[in-house]
């Protein structure tokens, strides 16, 4: 299920809007995965989806839904929805950066989807 951050102002349908069409890959990965022993992987599912060749692996990290930069000049970014996946929670960022569960690594692979 996919969540909003009531701390970001602004409506409902603006935030929504901003997401683009990455929610909807996400909810059509969880039902791909739905009963699966198996379950396929989201990154690769995302990069399949996307069509514009392989993600970029950011070195930012994740904190409290917090997208921490690995250079100091920006600044943190505020999650702006979180989503349920069967592999962990999807977080999606300000212009198009999402941050995709990786169980096998305890970690996040932090990319941009625009």
């Amino acid at each position: 299920m996919l969540k909003l951050n009531p701390k970001i102002n602004a409506t409902k349908n603006r935030i929504i809007e901003s997401l683009g069409l990455l929610p909807l890959w996400v909810t059509a990965y969880n039902v791909l995965s739905e009963g699966k022993d198996r379950r396929v992987d989201l990154v690769q599912y995302m990069e399949d989806q996307y069509g514009f060749g392989k993600l970029y692996k950011f070195g930012s990290k994740l904190k409290d839904g917090m997208l921490i930069s690995e250079y100091e000049e920006d600044e943190d970014m505020e999650w702006l929805a979180s989503h349920d996946t069967p592999v962990g929670l999807v977080w999606y960022f300000p212009y198009a950066i999402i941050a995709l569960p990786r169980v096998e690594e305890n970690d996040y692979f932090i990319t941009r989807m625009d």
